[in-house]
């Protein structure tokens, strides 16, 4: 999943740490040059199903 600088978001870097600990893999900002044509900061995850990686992505992305 993926977030953009410029937007407002419910949750908090913070809280999905928190929430998603032992999915959670890897996390972080991306280069400059990536972030111009996607987003700024992502988060990658793994989980049993489709459906906890839907919710995942649902939760992160939730705007504010």
């Amino acid at each position: 999943s993926h977030r953009k600088k410029t937007l407002s978001y419910k949750h908090t870097h913070q809280e999905i740490l928190d929430k998603f600990k032992d999915q959670l893999r890897m996390y972080g900002d991306y280069p400059e040059n990536i972030a111009a044509v996607m987003c700024e900061h992502y988060y990658f995850a793994v989980f049993d199903s489709l459906k906890e990686g839907l919710e995942f992505d649902a939760f992160v992305r939730e705007k504010a």
